[in-house]
């Protein structure tokens, strides 16, 4: 392995601050965006494309971002999502490649937990329910189109928030959907047929928290062989 970088990234500048994820773009030398329990996010762009050695600078639009912490980032190719922590769940949708933010999509609850893939875009959400959109076309200044409607899809029985979810799309252009809430560990499996969506499975197991991640591995090998 050989190191790039003979200076590390300074996520924040107002002092220590604990990082939760890193992303990147696919190709050399990448983009690099750093989210973490700071009100905002930090990317840096590089500044010559094509080359061996790596050197970066700031991208100021999204260094400046906003001031509400951001839970959650899901990065696919140059398309980045952001989801908010705030009350409204607002998703920025970014160009990674010109630092661009394209579009902005509303929840109305803190976004808990983002997918996305060439064809779709999922947040689960503390409301309970999952938000999703099809994307139009295949750069990340095409338009969004909401599936489920404005209140979302129902995982939560009880409006206990949703944490997990897994995203999928089969050559055909369709998507699938599976989301796992905490209460009774209820796993719901929804169909994505632009313009629409359709509950396919949901079913639920009284277990307590040292089992409970037996069944979210049972609900990935589901998605998996549905998806297949």
């Amino acid at each position: 392995m050989e190191t790039f970088l003979s200076e590390p990234f300074n996520y924040w500048l107002g002092g220590p601050a604990s990082v939760t994820s890193v992303h990147t773009t696919h190709e050399w030398p990448p983009s690099v965006l750093i989210n973490g329990l700071t009100p905002g996010i930090r990317a840096w762009r590089p500044t010559k494309k094509g080359s061996i050695s790596a050197e970066f600078e700031p991208a100021p639009s999204v260094c400046e971002l906003d001031g509400t912490r951001k839970s959650c980032v899901a990065m696919h190719e140059t398309t980045l999502a952001v989801g908010e922590a705030s009350a409204e769940g607002l998703i920025t949708v970014w160009d990674a490649e010109t630092w661009r933010r394209e579009h902005t999509l509303k929840t109305g609850s803190p976004v808990t937990a983002l997918q996305i893939n060439g064809g779709f875009l999922a947040a689960a959400c503390a409301s309970g329910r999952a938000h999703v959109w099809h994307r139009t076309g295949s750069r990340p200044s095409d338009a969004w189109q909401a599936l489920g409607g404005e209140t979302g899809l129902p995982v939560e029985a009880d409006g206990r928030p949703c944490h997990t979810i897994n995203l999928g799309q089969a050559p055909d252009g369709s998507g699938l959907l599976v989301g796992l809430g905490q209460s009774q560990y209820r796993v719901s499996v929804y169909k994505l047929l632009p313009p629409s969506c359709q509950l396919v499975a949901s079913f639920a197991r009284a277990v307590d928290e040292d089992t409970a991640e037996a069944l979210a591995v049972e609900a990935n090998a589901l998605f998996t062989f549905m998806e297949g």
